[in-house]
């Protein structure tokens, strides 16, 4: 795996590119926030139907009972992406990622923040035009609390993002 990811490093091309979508929380979240965007960026290096970027991400979701009230989630991820399906200069990626979450609440004069360690599942198209590449899927982030007295980490709160993304492609 180490000589896989080395070998993508060292041949790939890089790309530089960004990210926005449609942030719809789901299981914990949906209960106190409402739907909001997301705006990201990252580097990638890509070879073949391997592709892997380190990206930071930040969605601010407003709540739906108490206002003035945000959810802030500064997120940074390392993603994995896979092609199983290329067709000239497009293709079809199952995406893969972990990360971590910087998060804080907003709430008329208090502020709690803490991070949290996250997962995403994804799949999305693709299509490369020159040196751009565009892209667009759907991704689902977990959120995962640390369990009690050695019992493993749960998800607590989840998120689907339906994101589009470009970038430029050296």
């Amino acid at each position: 795996m180490t000589s896989l990811l080395l070998a993508v490093l060292l041949f790939g091309r890089i790309e530089l590119g960004g990210q926005i979508a449609g942030v719809y929380p789901v299981a914990g979240l949906d209960r106190f926030h409402s739907s909001s965007a997301l705006l990201g960026a990252g580097i990638a290096c890509a070879s073949g139907p391997i592709r892997v970027e380190l990206g930071y991400r930040y969605a601010g979701l407003p709540g739906i009972q108490n206002n003035p009230y945000r959810l802030s989630l500064h997120q940074v991820m390392f993603e994995g992406a896979y092609s199983f399906l290329r067709r000239g200069n497009w293709g079809i990626e199952a995406v893969t990622g972990a990360g971590f979450a910087l998060a804080s609440r907003s709430y008329h004069s208090g502020l709690e923040s803490g991070t949290v360690g996250s997962g995403q599942l994804g799949c999305g198209f693709y299509q490369y035009a020159g040196n751009s590449r565009l892209s667009a899927g759907l991704v689902h982030t977990l959120f995962f609390e640390k369990g009690g007295s050695g019992s493993p980490a749960v998800a607590v709160s989840q998120m689907l993002a339906l994101r589009a993304g470009v970038a430029y492609a050296f």
